[in-house]
C-alpha cells in the first residue's frame, strides 16, 4: 500500500476466519451477562486492523483498535492522513 499525505486511505477488510470453537456456548448468557460455560473459548476468531507510524485520528472508521470483526463481517476503514504528514517507508 502506498499512499501520500493528504491521501484518504480505503481498505476494507473481510474476516474470513471460521468461527471458533466455542461458539455456541459462547451465544448464551446469564442475568449478569457471563458466558454460562466458562470453559468456552469465545471470539478466538476476531480481528481488526491498526497502523503503526501514521499520525493520523483513531476514532470512527479510522485506526480504531475498539472495531472488532466477527467471522464473515467486513468493515470499510477510512484513514484520512494529513497534509501535514511526514515521510517514511
Amino acid at each position: 500500500i502506498v499512499a501520500k499525505p493528504g491521501e484518504l486511505l480505503k481498505i476494507r477488510l473481510k474476516n474470513g476466519l471460521a468461527p471458533g470453537p466455542g461458539t455456541e456456548a459462547c451465544s448464551t448468557k446469564d442475568k449478569l451477562g457471563f458466558f454460562l460455560n466458562p470453559d468456552a473459548i469465545c471470539e478466538l476468531n476476531t480481528t481488526n486492523l491498526h497502523v503503526h507510524g501514521l499520525h493520523v485520528s483513531p476514532e470512527g472508521n479510522a485506526d480504531n483498535i475498539f472495531v472488532t470483526l466477527h467471522s464473515g463481517e467486513e468493515h470499510l476503514y477510512e484513514i484520512q492522513i494529513p497534509e501535514n504528514h511526514m515521510g517514511g517507508t
